[in-house]
């Protein structure tokens, strides 16, 4: 699978993965309420998968939820594991939600750089099977 051209693969020489990333005013709503919250959805939503999430708070305003078991990129149902957490994260009320893409190789020709953040359907714009 490409993403913008570059492999994603996981191996022992690179790294990439797929997260989903939580924006949030924190005039409005605090961190531990926004992480509260996504636990809440993830749990009302799918109890089974509750195991394989983590929760990484990277800036005051922004939160990934990693999950390392339903979106692994050699999983056979990687873009439909991916939507339906990305689906289930946007019923909480004031956050965005967005696709992080993070791989060890470069996206971008004049501007490089290895890390992107988009809505579900820039993502699907720029993946290639």
């Amino acid at each position: 699978m490409k993403y913008k051209g570059v492999e994603l693969k996981v191996g022992n020489e690179f790294e990439s993965e797929l997260c989903i990333g939580i924006e949030y005013d924190n005039t409005k709503v605090s961190q531990d309420s926004v992480i509260k919250m996504i636990w809440s959805q993830i749990k009302n939503d799918n109890e089974d998968v509750v195991k394989s999430f983590a929760i990484e708070p990277v800036l005051d305003n922004y939160i990934l939820v990693h999950n390392y078991e339903f979106l692994e990129l050699n999983h056979p149902d990687l873009i439909e594991n991916l939507k339906f957490i990305y689906d289930m994260l946007a019923k909480i009320k004031d956050v965005t939600v967005m696709i992080d893409i993070h791989t060890d190789d470069w996206f971008g020709e004049d501007e490089q750089y290895n890390n992107d953040t988009v809505d579900w359907d820039e993502f699907l714009c720029n993946l290639e099977y």
